[in-house]
Formats: C-alpha cells, sequence, structure tokens
C-alpha cells in the first residue's frame, strides 16, 4: 500500500474532528491566553485578523454579539471557511489514489520490440 493511500483515511478523520475540537474548546480559554499576533507585538496596534479566532469561537459556541465585539469579518469568513471546510472533505473522500506508475521515480516502462531485419 502506497503511502498516499495510507494518509487519506488521516486526512479525512482530521477534517471531521476539526470542527468538533474547536467547538469543545471553550472560548474562555481562548480569552485566557496571550494574543499571539506578531503584528501587534510589533507595531502595538491591531491587525484586521485580530480576534478571529475567538470571534469564530463565540460563533461556533452561539455567541454572535461576542463575536461581533471581537471581530466583524468573522461573520464574512466563517462562511468561507466553512465552504473551504467541506469542499476538502469532499474532495478527499472522493480522491481514489491512481495505481499507475506514470510520474513515480523509477517508473518502468514496457518495450516490445522486434528483431531488425
Amino acid at each position: 500500500m502506497r503511502k498516499e493511500q495510507m494518509k487519506l483515511p488521516g486526512k479525512r478523520t482530521g477534517l471531521l474532528l476539526l470542527p468538533l475540537l474547536f467547538w469543545l474548546l471553550p472560548t474562555v480559554w481562548l480569552e485566557r491566553g496571550p494574543s499571539l499576533c506578531l503584528i501587534t507585538y510589533i507595531t502595538g496596534k491591531p491587525c484586521p485578523g485580530c480576534g478571529m479566532t475567538r470571534a469564530l469561537s463565540c460563533l461556533v459556541h452561539d455567541e454572535p454579539r461576542r463575536a461581533w465585539r471581537y471581530n466583524r469579518l468573522a461573520f464574512i469568513v466563517a462562511p468561507l471557511l466553512g465552504y473551504v471546510w467541506a469542499k476538502s472533505l469532499l474532495t478527499t473522500s472522493h480522491s481514489v489514489p491512481s495505481t499507475s506508475l506514470e510520474g513515480e521515480k523509477g517508473s518502468h516502462e514496457l518495450r516490445l520490440s522486434t528483431p531488425e531485419r
């Protein structure tokens, strides 16, 4: 079995568990932690993405007003993330690993030759 075939179930499982893990992670836990934004760290001013993780967590936990206070862009980003997640999940579940040897290192061709006369 090729490595790509073995990775597919793990990738599919990871994609399925990602929203569940984000839902299980309480927003309070994210609020207690420090900001990890490099732009804020360097400039001292918030960037347009600051608060996005907390806002998305609030949306997942059905707290839209708190999400709005953290970052209003979350209402645009959340549907886009959902679309990308669903598309990745569908692409992963429908992709069938190739069994041909084309394009692989050390691929072999069968050449039939006729004797010269």
